[in-house]
């Protein structure tokens, strides 16, 4: 369901945290970009869950005392005042 049987390589298959009707590749865009002004991401805003966007969420949950899992989640999304 979503999967494209034929693509064997998803960046990430796991659940995204949204808010506000949007769509889980808005959602990862919003989070890159609110990143990316805290200088903890530098890649493209491409609204994908890359290594680089899990390294630079991983990154900013260490410096901010939330569970550190690399995922978009409620704690994180709250975090960086995108609700």
């Amino acid at each position: 369901m979503g999967f494209d049987p034929n693509y064997e390589a998803y960046d990430y298959d796991g659940p995204i945290f949204t808010y506000g009707n949007l769509l889980p590749d808005q959602v990862i865009l919003n989070v890159q970009r609110a990143l990316a002004d805290l200088d903890y991401y530098n890649g493209a805003l491409s609204g994908s869950l890359s290594a680089a966007t899990r390294y630079a969420i991983s990154a900013y949950q260490q410096d901010n005392g939330l569970v550190v899992n690399g995922v978009v989640d409620a704690p994180l999304v709250y975090s960086l005042g995108l609700q």
